[in-house]
């Protein structure tokens, strides 16, 4: 969507147009690595996460109002920082709902690929009927910022989930040791008679 709206509305060369993708990639690559980096060492991933999606939304909104090629260019990089996310979705989500549940908390983060897949043909759609990608970036990154600013407010709601599972944790382990003193009991009155 960016490539196309660098040929047709800026005038750009295919092959410099091409060259943004390789921008976001290396940009993304390394935000990627930073972000993994810095998640190790602090507990604010959430709000990492959040201003990572912030950014790429707020940036996307505002694509259609980039007129030059160096603007493009400076759009891929933050684009591709914002892509830094990625490397955060699967630790928070399995944080949110704890290990045990692990894999239905990977099964709906994946839902976001539905829109990945889905986007571009829409945006396509949007510019066949308009003749401008302008509501297509505005639109997508709308859906972003939504995203960001949900999970803003579901930050309580994670720490309660979190209270919750720890005290169900807690529960179980204190039952686990109950019946090991029952099972430890009873070997041992067994043997002594």
């Amino acid at each position: 969507m960016q490539v196309r709206h660098a040929e047709d509305d800026l005038a750009t060369s295919p092959s410099k147009a091409g060259l943004l993708l390789t921008v976001m990639a290396l940009s993304a690559a390394v935000s990627n690595a930073a972000v993994g980096l810095v998640a190790e060492k602090t507990k604010h991933k959430m709000l990492i996460l959040q201003l990572l999606l912030l950014s790429g939304g707020i940036s996307t909104m505002l694509l259609s109002f980039y007129k030059t090629y160096d603007h493009l260019v400076v759009y891929m990089i933050v684009y591709g920082i914002s892509l830094g996310y990625t490397s955060l979705v699967s630790v928070i989500s399995v944080n949110m709902v704890g290990i045990q549940d692990s894999t239905d908390a990977l099964a709906a983060v994946t839902l976001y690929t539905v829109s990945m897949m889905i986007g571009p043909p829409v945006a396509g759609w949007m510019y066949d009927d308009s003749g401008s990608y302008h509501d297509a970036f505005v639109l997508f990154g709308a859906i972003v910022i939504a995203a960001a600013l949900l999970l803003f407010l579901d930050i309580p709601l994670a720490r309660i989930r979190v209270r919750t599972m720890n005290s169900e944790k807690e529960r179980r382990e204190k039952e686990m040791a109950k019946d090991t003193e029952v099972v430890i009991t009873i070997t041992v009155a067994e043997s002594t008679v």
